[in-house]
C-alpha cells in the first residue's frame, strides 16, 4: 500500500535580474520524475542530470548577422536522464548583438529552432543535443516570406 507518491523536479536557479516566475515556469527544469513511496521503505533516489550547450548564429537573407532577435526552441527532452520518461519544452531565448545564440544547460533531447521576425522567418528542425557534445555551429538563416493574394475566378 502506498503511503505517498512523490513528484521530485530539480530546477536551476534562474540568473539575477531574470522574471520572477521563471523558475517555476519549465525552461530551467533539469530533471522531473514521480515516485510511489511504499510503507516501511526506503526510497533512494539517483539523478542524473545532463546537459549540453546548444549554439549557433542566426543571419538574416543578406548574411548579416540577425541581432537581438527572439529564438523560439520546442523540442522532446529526456526529463529523467534514463530515456524512460520524454516530455516536451519549450523555451525562447535572445540572440546577441552578433547574431549568437547559447544556452548553456539544454536538457538531453531533440529541437526545432524557429524565427519569425517580421517578413522574415527560419527554421531548424531535428536538431539533437547529446550528451558531452551538444549541438553547436548551427547556423540559422532567415528568409523573406511573400503573400500573394488576389481572384480566382472559375
Amino acid at each position: 500500500m502506498p503511503v505517498e507518491n512523490l513528484y521530485l523536479q530539480v530546477i536551476k536557479k534562474p540568473e539575477e535580474g531574470s522574471e520572477p516566475g521563471s523558475m517555476f515556469d519549465g525552461s530551467n527544469q533539469l530533471f522531473s520524475k514521480s515516485y510511489e513511496l511504499q510503507e516501511g521503505n526506503d526510497l533512494n533516489v539517483s539523478i542524473d542530470i545532463r546537459t549540453a550547450v546548444l549554439e549557433g548564429i542566426a543571419l538574416w537573407a543578406d548574411g548579416t548577422p540577425a541581432a537581438n532577435i527572439q529564438i523560439n526552441m520546442q523540442g522532446r527532452v529526456d526529463t529523467n536522464g534514463d530515456g524512460s520518461s520524454i516530455d516536451w519544452f519549450g523555451r525562447s531565448v535572445k540572440t546577441d548583438s552578433r547574431g549568437r545564440v547559447s544556452l548553456s544547460n539544454a536538457r538531453i533531447g531533440t529541437y526545432d529552432l524557429e524565427v519569425e521576425e517580421g517578413p522574415d522567418q527560419g527554421v531548424l528542425r531535428n536538431v539533437v543535443v547529446e550528451p558531452g557534445g551538444g549541438a553547436t555551429n548551427l547556423r540559422l538563416q532567415l528568409l523573406a516570406t511573400s503573400t500573394v493574394s488576389g481572384r480566382v475566378d472559375l
